[in-house]
């Protein structure tokens, strides 16, 4: 029975492969590079958030997600959900969004 040929094969029978794999990479670095530059103003602009607001960032991300949140009925479902969670576990308390803000 005869073995069935991998997609590199042709690429590292021919040579080419080697220098495939070396020209990915060169193009990877400065992408990688770019990747972690935005990442640290990311982190830096979060962080500057947070001191100057107060508010925790997983708060903040949590209501991202939700305001994100095109689908009106599943905004709706999600905000239940919010709601029976922390009624259920919190102690001599009802989440009420709406009170809260006014």
């Amino acid at each position: 029975m005869a073995k069935q040929a991998k997609a590199g094969d042709d690429l590292a029978a021919s040579g080419n492969r080697a220098e495939l794999i070396r020209q990915f990479v060169d193009e990877l670095r400065p992408l990688e590079t770019e990747r972690e530059e935005i990442a640290a103003k990311i982190r830096e602009k979060r962080q500057e958030f947070k001191t100057a607001t107060g508010i925790p960032l997983a708060d903040l991300d949590a209501a991202r997600r939700y305001a994100d949140m095109e689908d009106e009925d599943a905004r709706d479902q999600k905000m239940q959900n919010l709601r029976d969670c922390f009624n259920a576990l919190s102690s001599g308390g009802q989440l009420d969004w709406v009170a809260s803000i006014g």
